[in-house]
């Protein structure tokens, strides 16, 4: 049987250029794609700091306009039915989280813009009420319940749409304070519960109920959905 003929030069070269095409196509098509991304990015940054540009206006308006302070929707925050604010409405679509500061006497004080993952909270004064989106729609993080846990003086209000599109709202309030252990023993219970059930939507809202229940002595946590 006769071997086959190796390749000329010419076509050893040809087929060099239709891998180094092919390598160019590939890397054509992941820079578009990766344009879109930063582009839509971007935008849904842009659209987060309008928001949060409209919520410190009315910050500034709550803090100097006394006929403002009457109108505080105090009980949207602390009632046993919770509600949402006007401005945790406004921020509840945003793609990055935004933060918003209420006083002990419910007046927006302050806001602030994170990522879409998290968000850092300032310095807060007893009474405080702090409330924030999660844009990937699930309950509370564990950094979230373990910051509530060393801030006792404060409340802490996650807001989201929830998997099924709806509104859900977590409000969680530490009765004492307790020592590093205990908190770190909570916020590990949360997360094996968490992660159990995949960390899904079920899964933080599930296990935000047991935490709650087994330690109902050291929180109080509130949920709604709308």
């Amino acid at each position: 049987m006769a071997s086959p003929e190796a390749p000329s030069p010419e076509a050893t070269e040809n087929l060099d250029d239709d891998s180094g095409d092919s390598a160019n196509v590939i890397h054509e098509r992941r820079s578009k794609a990766e344009k879109r991304e930063g582009s839509k990015a971007q935008k849904e940054r842009a659209e987060a700091e309008s928001n949060l540009d409209r919520v410190r206006r009315r910050a500034a308006n709550y803090m100097k306009n006394e006929d403002l302070k009457k109108q505080v929707p105090r009980k949207m925050l602390l009632g046993d039915k919770l509600a949402l604010t006007p401005e945790e409405q406004w921020i509840l679509k945003s793609k990055f989280e935004i933060f918003l500061v209420y006083s002990a006497d419910g007046r927006l004080k302050k806001a602030g813009i994170g990522t879409r993952e998290e968000s850092t909270i300032p310095n807060l004064n007893n009474g405080d009420i702090v409330s924030h989106n999660h844009p990937a729609g699930r309950g509370p993080s564990n950094t979230d319940l373990r910051y509530a846990l060393n801030h006792p003086e404060v409340t802490m209000r996650i807001i989201a749409r929830n998997e099924n599109g709806t509104i859900e709202i977590f409000q969680i309030l530490v009765k004492k304070a307790i020592n590093k252990n205990e908190i770190k023993k909570i916020v590990r219970d949360y997360k094996r519960a968490c992660d159990f059930g995949a960390d899904d939507h079920a899964a933080r809202r599930n296990a935000m109920e047991l935490i709650a229940e087994e330690f109902q002595d050291i929180l109080k946590v509130t949920t709604t959905i709308q």
